[in-house]
């Protein structure tokens, strides 16, 4: 995602389609049913909304630090914040949390639904960690990369502007993800221990509606991302049975490709492609290709999936 305070996505491509735009329910509870979200009377709800915020990827990782950097968003007809969480901002340290992190982004999200804007909690990552991809990513702490893969120093400037290409020859990068399924070093589960905790943090918490559990995702998503996706919904489950849960294909899909997402077995979730047409990533400009096809194939597999 370009690093803008607030990235205009059509949020989670939100594959659950809508008919009907109503006002949130008192506590911003909402639920997947028929392929729609549904407020706590059954009401179809339409969420249409943005990411914020691009800068939450870099030092301070603290944005959205006052109230009124949310008034625009109900003006121009928003519901929904998909609100970026920084990994290596919050757990700078294994099985310690930043309790100051935690209260910037509660107090955001206060902020967000006193304004009537719900919040989608993204655990955000690009190429994985500011120390991988040549410096280029963002996302998971330092202590989090396998001991196999050499730390980068931080960049996230504009020799980065192709960061998401180079993903698909980066061997590190691929090895860090890799070893990461595979619980090298103990990451994958301190990844769910933090899923766990943010669960008992907001469930309830108001207008808070789910948990986007990692923005594109690199790896194989029947053999390490669907595996992961099922341990930690277990235990996000055990603190907060009715949270969505929205699941992003494997990042290649973002660009075209066709997602092999199996079944999950828990239910309440959300298909959560995105996508980006090839010529604006690769020359910067849109030369009329056709959206239609690629979105199509997310919306069949978001059909498939129920």
């Amino acid at each position: 995602m370009k690093p803008y305070s607030v990235a205009l996505q059509v949020l989670a491509t939100c594959i659950a389609l809508v008919s009907l735009a109503i006002p949130p329910a008192s506590a911003g509870t909402l639920a997947t049913a028929n392929g729609r979200f549904v407020d706590e009377s059954g009401r179809i709800v339409v969420l249409r909304g943005v990411n914020v915020a691009g800068d939450s990827k870099v030092p301070p990782f603290t944005p959205m630090n006052q109230a009124e950097l949310f008034d625009p968003l109900p003006d121009l007809g928003l519901n929904v914040i998909r609100f970026l969480f920084t990994w290596e901002a919050f757990e700078p340290t294994p099985g310690v949390y930043d309790q100051a992190y935690l209260n910037y982004y509660r107090q955001a999200v206060d902020w967000a639904w006193e304004r009537g804007v719900y919040t989608i909690l993204d655990i955000h990552q690009d190429g994985f960690s500011r120390f991988t991809l040549g410096g280029c990513g963002e996302g998971f702490p330092a202590w989090a990369i396998s001991p196999n893969v050499p730390l980068r120093q931080p960049d996230n400037g504009v020799a980065c502007k192709r960061w998401g290409i180079r993903m698909n020859y980066d061997g590190e990068m691929q090895l860090a993800w890799a070893d990461f399924y595979r619980n090298v070093g103990g990451a994958r589960d301190r990844y769910i221990e933090m899923m766990a905790f943010l669960a008992s943090v907001f469930e309830g918490h108001p207008g808070v509606i789910g948990y986007d559990l990692m923005n594109e995702p690199w790896g194989d998503e029947v053999t390490e991302q669907m595996p992961l996706w099922e341990d930690t919904v277990a235990r996000i489950r055990a603190e907060d049975p009715s949270a969505i849960i929205f699941l992003n294909p494997t990042a290649l899909v973002s660009g075209g490709e066709v997602s092999q997402m199996p079944q999950p077995t828990f239910d309440n979730f959300v298909y959560a492609a995105h996508y980006y047409e090839g010529s604006v990533v690769v020359a910067g400009e849109w030369f009329g290709n056709p959206l239609d096809p690629p979105v199509q194939r997310m919306r069949d597999k978001a059909a498939e999936l129920g």
